[in-house]
């Protein structure tokens, strides 16, 4: 991948592509606080300006229903995929407001396996979710980030998928550096990271006391702790949340009111996770992430969906709406990058830039 770039002269170029690695290092810590949203809307990882594919598994432990009156447990595990797709050649430009730019293609895919039983439902359903969405990385010349995503998504039981309501996507992020140690972050996303359609504002920080702690994080969809314990491998300290709404299959077992389709509901699910992260490899050809920890604040519920085509974002009372204990989770990521990124075009830009 060869950016296209306008010839400067060498000393400020080498300055201003010094400048990009800041900006670009703002984007790495911006991916982990962006964490939760990511599994609700399809992974955004501001980390990969490669083509790039990344797999992620996670299963949780059997739980217990919290209602002391259900007799019934609920368990889960996904596993997903992310591949981004730069669309051609990333553009540097060291003169301007904005001294690089880069389109992108970021198409996710995920199966959900769940097990649980409810008064009357006792079922075992296979969950699938998609998204396809158009991205533009912009890097202006302060230097800061932004990041603009549009697209749609699916999110349905296997019994519905064949008919899947399509449903908009929507993320923006940008960075405000305020000096080496602190970088502001701010922006919105149209996320179902809380079981429901809700556009919600984002806002976070990302501070950098010494080269070997990190906190970054974005409200309300998570925050990381990272600590650097080798050139590659850090330790990293999670809170993030997730959620999805799915359609799924009625077949009689919920009784529907008559204003409502009778035919399918949505099944909305949400949970916090506190955990810790081993990463080895982070810039490596293969980078591997270990996280482990506990699921809280969980819920499950099904909810009706109006006949006239409106969707649960103003819900009725919901069919079920119940609490679901704690329990322990594991879940693991192995990125793959497919050719060079960004970054490394940099570096050997700022290389040859620096030689006599």
């Amino acid at each position: 991948m060869t950016p296209q770039l306008r010839r400067a002269p060498a000393r400020s170029q080498s300055r201003r592509i010094r400048r990009v690695f800041a900006a670009v290092a703002a984007a790495v810590l911006l991916s982990g606080a962006s964490a939760g949203l990511a599994r609700a809307q399809g992974e955004v990882d501001l980390r990969l300006f490669r083509p790039s594919l990344t797999f992620t598994g996670i299963g949780t432990t059997k739980a217990d229903f919290s209602d002391e009156d259900i007799d019934g447990d609920f368990r889960s595990a996904n596993l997903s995929v992310l591949a981004n797709i730069p669309l051609g050649p990333a553009h540097l430009d060291t003169e301007g407001g904005v001294i690089g730019w880069q389109p992108m293609l970021l198409i996710g895919a995920g199966a959900t396996d769940q097990t649980f039983e409810l008064p009357g439902v006792d079922r075992e359903p296979r969950l699938y979710n998609g998204s396809v969405n158009g991205s533009l990385l912009l890097i202006s010349s302060k230097p800061n980030i932004h990041f603009i995503s549009i697209g749609a998504s699916f999110a349905e039981e296997e019994e519905t998928v064949s008919d899947p309501d399509i449903r908009g996507s929507a993320i923006y992020f940008g960075t405000y550096r305020k000096s080496d140690a602190w970088t502001f972050i701010y922006g919105g996303a149209y996320s179902f990271v809380y079981g429901r359609g809700l556009l919600l504002p984002a806002f976070g920080i990302i501070w950098t006391p010494n080269r070997n702690w990190t906190l970054s994080g974005v409200f309300p969809f998570g925050w990381r702790l990272s600590q650097k314990l080798g050139e590659t491998t850090f330790l990293n300290y999670v809170v993030w949340v997730s959620g999805q709404r799915y359609g799924f299959e009625n077949d009689g077992t919920f009784a529907v009111p008559g204003e409502f389709r009778s035919d399918k509901v949505y099944e909305r699910v949400r949970e916090q996770h506190l955990g810790a992260e081993l990463e080895l490899g982070r810039g490596k050809p293969f980078s591997f992430l270990v996280q482990g920890g506990i699921a809280v604040a969980r819920r499950l519920a099904f909810t009706p969906i109006e006949s006239r085509g409106g969707g649960i974002e103003s819900p009725p009372d919901a069919l079920v709406d119940d609490a679901i204990d704690p329990a322990p989770y594991l879940r693991l990521s192995v990125r793959v990058p497919l050719g060079r990124s960004v970054i490394d075009e940099m570096r050997a830009r700022e290389k040859q830039v620096a030689e006599p």
